[in-house]
């Protein structure tokens, strides 16, 4: 029997969501895996936040890399110790106010399915993961998608919503299902 899993994703209806600048000309994508890995862990990340009138610090940042607030890191940390997380200043320069949010960097796992189907641009048009190949883990990142997706089991999604973040939304996630898998053609 397989849990239940979720794609963890920021709450868009936060229209005053706190919005960090240049993140993409400081964390180059490569930086993210493998050796790279190696240049984050040397540099001192910080970022201003974009201009609004009531700033929502939300406990997870979507786009465009991974950021979590440092409760939500606390949890993450003890369900996925082999997380890595890099911590980053956020700064609000016109009310003076710095706040610490974590770079979070879940395990890549190659767990798609056959059955998930793509746009003619290589986008994810439907999401199917192997529940075999997710295993027991917590939390991942799909890897072999142009876009990050971030999928968490049943037990973290409940960890989520008994300690009330805010910003973040789960989306439960497709999986190929026993008969699909007895059913795919052998080669």
């Amino acid at each position: 029997m397989s849990l239940n899993h979720f794609i963890l994703k920021q709450d868009e209806r936060i229209a005053d969501a706190i919005r960090p600048r240049d993140v993409s000309s400081v964390i180059q994508p490569e930086w993210l895996a493998g050796e790279g890995l190696r240049q984050l862990v040397e540099m001192n990340l910080q970022f201003p936040i974009m201009e609004s009138k009531n700033v929502v610090y939300v406990d997870m940042i979507e786009n465009p890399v991974l950021f979590v607030s440092d409760p939500f890191k606390v949890l993450l940390e003890k369900v996925s110790p082999q997380s890595l997380f890099r911590p980053a200043g956020m700064i609000d320069q016109r009310r003076m106010r710095q706040a610490t949010y974590w770079l979070a960097l879940p395990p890549r796992v190659d767990c798609l399915s056959i059955h998930s189907e793509f746009h003619p641009t290589g986008t994810i048009k439907r999401l199917i993961i192997d529940a075999d190949k997710v295993g027991n883990r917590p939390i991942l990142q799909i890897a072999g998608l142009r876009e990050k997706v971030i999928v968490i089991n049943l037990a973290l999604a409940e960890g989520i919503l008994r300690r009330g973040f805010t910003g973040i939304k789960l989306v439960k996630v497709e999986k190929a299902s026993e008969m699909e898998r007895l059913s795919m053609p052998l080669s």
